[in-house]
């Protein structure tokens, strides 16, 4: 028998390009055990790969043939989809404002979504006509990302101002949205 990667590839599990199952005299089958590595990122869910028989002899060497040949092999996923959050932060009109997206825990696939400033007090003409907006990505096995976008500094003397950075559409992670 071999295994074939399916979306659980090498690292899921531990797989075989040829090896040899024993059925014992007077048996009609026998185990194959394949073991499942336990990693603690967050797969996507769950993940699969098959086992093939390749052939089948007697004891005398004979060829027997053989009925169903393959069978699929599910691993099932034990993490949860990460959650992602956000710190507020401030800058000086006319800077430059930096969020850092914070996943819980990692994930075997890129966790990505999309980004957009909401107004709050400060509007689309203190970021020069418009509300930014964008896509994040965290990339597989990481757990965060940054989001950076500038203001208009303009010639108003005005108080502090507010507006919220709002996540959604969010893949691979827990659904959103997530706001600072």
């Amino acid at each position: 028998y071999r295994t074939v990667a399916g979306s659980a590839t090498g690292a899921d599990y531990t797989g075989t390009a040829s090896a040899t199952v024993t059925i014992p005299a007077g048996a009609t089958s026998a185990v194959i055990t394949i073991p499942i590595t336990n990693d603690t990122l967050y797969d996507g869910g769950n993940e699969s790969f098959t086992v093939e028989l390749l052939s089948a002899i007697d004891a005398s060497g004979d060829a027997i043939p053989l009925g169903t040949t393959t069978q699929t092999v599910t691993i099932v996923d034990d993490e949860i989809a990460p959650t992602l959050t956000m710190t507020p932060v401030s800058a000086v009109e006319g800077g430059t404002f930096t969020f850092t997206v914070t996943a819980s825990h990692a994930s075997d696939t890129a966790i990505t979504g999309n980004w957009s400033v909401l107004a709050g007090s400060a509007n689309a003409a203190d970021f020069g006509g418009t509300l930014p907006t964008g896509t994040f990505t965290i990339p597989a096995g990481s757990t965060t990302a940054t989001i950076t976008f500038a203001s208009l500094d303009d010639a108003l003397i005005e108080g502090n101002e507010t507006f919220s950075l709002v996540l959604d559409h969010l893949v691979n992670a827990q659904p959103g949205p997530v706001a600072a």
